[in-house]
């Protein structure tokens, strides 16, 4: 990150962009950075879990996944790796026009 290019968009135009937006930018921009020294091995442990907490969020908040995932037997914590994820059926056109609403994640309460 030595150009002036890069210093004005770090330094200047990201935190500006977030202070109006609040997009996360200048976080991510400092993650992505360190991210491009890690192991391939180190990259696959932060996507797992990443995909824990997405489906933990997704079990917490969201009628739908919710009811989907008891329906199956699958607590958010027998999700281990990206190969679990083969256990949860697809989400389809029609399921997404019957359930819109219960998909839709209620930030406010867990179910």
């Amino acid at each position: 990150m030595g150009t002036i290019k890069e210093n004005v968009i770090l330094n200047g135009i990201l935190p500006l962009t977030d202070l109006k937006f609040k997009t996360g930018m200048p976080a991510w921009y400092r993650q992505l950075n360190k991210m491009l020294d890690w192991t391939p091995g180190e990259i696959i442990k932060w996507q797992t879990g990443e995909l824990k907490k997405l489906i933990q969020t997704a079990y917490d908040h969201s009628r739908y996944y919710h009811e989907l995932f008891d329906k199956i037997g699958l607590k958010p914590g027998d999700v281990k790796s990206m190969k679990d994820l083969e256990q949860i059926p697809p989400l389809t056109k029609a399921i997404i026009q019957e359930r819109y609403d219960d998909i839709l994640l209620d930030t406010r309460s867990a179910y």
